[in-house]
């Protein structure tokens, strides 16, 4: 089980994050939250909320700073955002019925996602001034228990906007400004802070807007410098993608190399090719190593984190030239990633040079045929699918693509991950919601490893459906991740190609949709047959992070931080970690020699394979 979906932050206007303690949940009466309103209506003095008001400043974000403007229609809540920090610009727009986000490289998409749309409403509550308003626009209120922070008092309400998402609302108990804002998000807490504030024409504004998700290279920060009202609405339409690609012969067929991840090929600034993992769930990503080849300059110093709790430093540098068969792509914005040995190598082969994700999805009308290991591409534009399938319809919380499906019979909203090269990640929280804990925690303890380094899970089977298809019996593996993309409050879980290549999946982003069309062939993977967890953290080694007890592994005498330095006599730096794998996979009786460096002495162990989860029956 691994996952490469990357949660980049760049930007205010991009779901900000934060991670703050509340204060005890004491409830008060509710006239206690109008008396608070009624104080911070006062303290807002001559504020209009009518007509547009229109924010200017600095961003600094991911160690970038760059130019931002706001604009919010004070009636409706509508906005758009716009940061633009020279190596790439984002826009952002709430039109009062969609939410669309325009990425780093130019491409658009909604985020529409029921939660997604309940966000939408509570953040267009928020930015028209809703609590300012009469009867807080019908808004449910609680008063809590106050908060001190620094020898502050803060009067707290908690607000929950006509089929909005909850928000509790910090105000200072003395100038009664907004403090902060702190809303539960899907994988994390979402805390803004207002600070600063300066009178501007009568009205007191925060000058300085700080967002903050506990990692400090990830803070970020806006400075308003400027305020004014406008009458125009025109700012609030969706944002134009950018023409940056051209595909000769209008479509183009490339093959892919399918062993566990779907690896494409693809030349950048006329080098190459290189091999990326192609991912639905990420973001267009190269290592340091072929940004240095590139002779690219990399600006910024953020973070990322995706499966596991941890993050790993960013940079951002621009391509030239992508091309991918007979597709184009120019000036586009790459995220630069340290990855994961683990990640990008490949035994003997040259590592991978990263990742091609959202970007790819944004522009083209893809088919991925994992039967007949082909990648086909061509412009949205006027692109209809004409072959057989089942449309199912795609719905964002953020970049990744979800999609209605039912897991051990229940309904839920499930990650469509090609960067998960497993099978079946159900999340621990919608799990244990809908009455499951007990059967995913009877399977058997794994550790898998992805961007954010180590995920726990336990492993069992369980029935899944899709587009009209049924799988009884594939692996699930059940998540109790507390931070990254497999801690979601939201979503039922994370679908990988173990299951995604039973179908030829052919993408249509423009009409917000995915085809499922059955592809019977695909034999799937067996559960490892050893009990034995490693990863690579060099190129020549496999350390080994976990042996379950009563498993062959353990039989064989293996201990957690011994390193393979060779597998049946190969040696490591030859063997990829899709080779171990399978080593581990083989039939019931194999015998798997590892020759082993423990506490610096050689050691050699036989491990004898043996089925330690049975196929469904």
């Amino acid at each position: 089980m691994q996952g490469y979906h990357i949660l980049i932050k760049a930007g205010l206007m991009a779901a900000t994050f934060g991670l703050m303690a509340l204060a005890p949940c004491a409830a008060a009466p509710n006239d206690g939250a109008q008396a608070v309103l009624a104080s911070a209506r006062t303290a807002a003095g001559r504020l209009d909320l009518s007509g547009t008001r229109v924010e200017s400043g600095t961003e600094t974000a991911s160690g970038l700073t760059g130019r931002w403007r706001k604009s919010i229609d004070l009636e409706t809540g509508r906005t758009r955002t716009v940061a633009d920090f020279g190596v790439f610009r984002t826009t952002e727009v709430w039109d009062g019925k969609n939410y669309w986000r325009q990425d780093k490289s130019g491409g658009v998409h909604a985020l529409n996602s029921p939660f997604a749309q309940a966000n939408n409403l509570t953040e267009a509550w928020l930015a028209s001034f809703g609590y300012l308003k009469a009867d807080a626009e019908g808004a449910k209120l609680e008063r809590l228990a106050d908060g001190v922070e620094g020898g502050r008092r803060f009067a707290i309400v908690r607000a929950t906007p006509r089929t909005g998402q909850t928000v509790d609302l910090w105000f200072d108990a003395k100038s009664h400004h907004l403090h902060r804002t702190v809303q539960i998000m899907a994988t994390y807490t979402k805390t803004v802070t207002y600070e600063d504030y300066r009178d501007r024409g009568g009205i007191p504004v925060a000058s300085t807007i700080t967002a903050e998700d506990g990692v400090d290279a990830d803070r970020d920060v806006i400075h308003v410098e400027n305020v004014v009202l406008a009458k125009s609405a025109s700012d609030f339409v969706r944002p134009q993608p950018i023409d940056d690609f051209s595909i000769a012969g209008g479509k183009t067929t490339i093959p892919i190399e399918f062993d566990g991840d779907v690896i494409v090929e693809a030349k950048l600034n006329g080098q190459g090719p290189f091999a990326f993992i192609l991912d639905t769930g990420g973001h267009d990503i190269i290592t340091p190593e072929v940004s240095t080849l590139l002779h690219l300059k990399p600006v910024g110093a953020g973070a990322s984190g995706g499966s596991g709790e941890g993050t790993m430093p960013l940079q951002f540098a621009q391509v030239d030239r992508l091309e991918i068969g007979d597709a184009t792509l120019k000036d586009q914005s790459f995220t630069v990633i340290p990855l994961p040995v683990d990640t990008t190598e490949r035994g003997a082969r040259p590592p991978l040079a990263g990742i091609l994700g959202l970007e790819l999805f944004e522009r083209l009308a893809i088919r991925l045929d994992y039967g007949k290991k082909t990648l086909s591409l061509q412009s949205l534009s006027g692109y209809k699918h004409d072959g057989a399938g089942t449309a199912v319809p795609l719905f964002f919380t953020d970049d990744q693509p979800l999609f209605d499906g039912k897991i051990a019979n229940v309904p839920g909203q499930i990650a469509l991950d090609t960067g998960n090269s497993g099978t079946l990640i159900v999340q621990g929280v919608w799990a244990d919601g809908n009455g499951l804990q007990r059967q995913m925690m009877s399977g058997f303890p794994s550790l898998g490893y992805g961007m954010g380094g180590a995920s726990q899970s336990w492993s069992s089977r369980v029935d899944f459906e899709v587009a009209g298809s049924r799988f009884r019996g594939v692996i699930g593996h059940y998540s109790k991740d507390q931070k990254g993309a497999f801690s979601s409050r939201t979503e039922a879980g994370n679908v990988g190609n173990d299951v995604l290549a039973n179908f030829a999946l052919e993408f249509d982003y423009a009409h917000a949709q995915v085809w499922f069309e059955p592809a019977p062939g695909h034999d799937p993977w067996v559960f490892d047959r050893a009990g034995l967890s490693f990863f690579k953290d060099n190129a020549d080694a496999f350390k080994i992070s976990a042996v379950a007890a009563g498993t062959p592994a353990a039989e064989a005498g293996l201990r957690t931080n011994d390193v393979i330095a060779a597998v049946d006599g190969k040696p490591a730096s030859q063997v990829s970690g899709w080779d171990l794998r399978r080593s581990m996979r083989a039939p019931p009786g194999t015998k798997v020699t590892l020759s082993l460096i423990r506490n610096g002495q050689p050691l050699s162990v036989v491990v004898i394979l043996r089925e330690l989860l049975p196929a469904a029956s």
